[in-house]
């Protein structure tokens, strides 16, 4: 190797950003598109959002889960939304951020499990789930959605998928479950 090799190598190296800056912008960019393909409906109330808002709200002033407000949902999402709320006040736009956040989660958590296949395919993944998540999901699943796909990410970053599997197939068959 001679010296001149060394210094294009060094300097190739040199220009290639650190992950956890190309880990934040890749972030950045899919909050900025999930932003874009969820402006449109911003201001739309779907069926639940309402109750939704209703339920954390009554969370926030101390009333007990389930009791005031009963709904079939876990209350994982109720706690995140009551969370919000403590920090944006109770509104249908606190909602609306909480669900493009966690669609956020979901779709960088998507495009980490498909760029170790194919990068062409993790990019049109992590694209098109916002627009699919905005068209056929709810507001109430994007963050189980997300934790979901969190947890397969890891366990395929860690190598421990086996032990994964059904932890995630048993949450994924109970959120089918509690749709129908």
């Amino acid at each position: 190797m001679t010296a001149s090799t060394t210094t294009l190598q060094l300097g190739a190296d040199a220009r290639e950003p650190p992950f956890g800056y190309r880990l934040i912008l890749t972030f950045g960019a899919i909050v900025v598109w999930t932003t874009l393909v969820n402006l449109p409906f911003f201001h739309l109330e779907e069926s639940d959002d309402a109750f939704y808002t209703l339920v954390a709200h009554f969370w926030t002033q101390g009333l007990p889960p389930y009791v005031s407000a009963f709904d079939v949902k876990a209350p994982g999402f109720f706690a995140i939304l009551a969370l919000a709320q403590v920090c944006f006040g109770p509104s249908l736009a606190t909602l609306k951020f909480v669900s493009i956040f966690f669609a956020s989660v979901a779709s960088c958590s998507i495009f980490a499990i498909g760029r170790r296949y194919s990068f062409a395919a993790a990019i049109v993944c992590a694209v098109l789930y916002p627009a699919l998540s905005e068209m056929c999901g709810d507001v109430a699943y994007e963050a189980l959605n997300a934790f979901v796909l969190l947890a397969e990410s890891w366990a395929r970053e860690s190598g421990q998928v086996d032990k994964w599997i059904f932890c995630l197939t048993t949450a994924r068959l109970a959120e089918d479950q509690e749709i129908r």
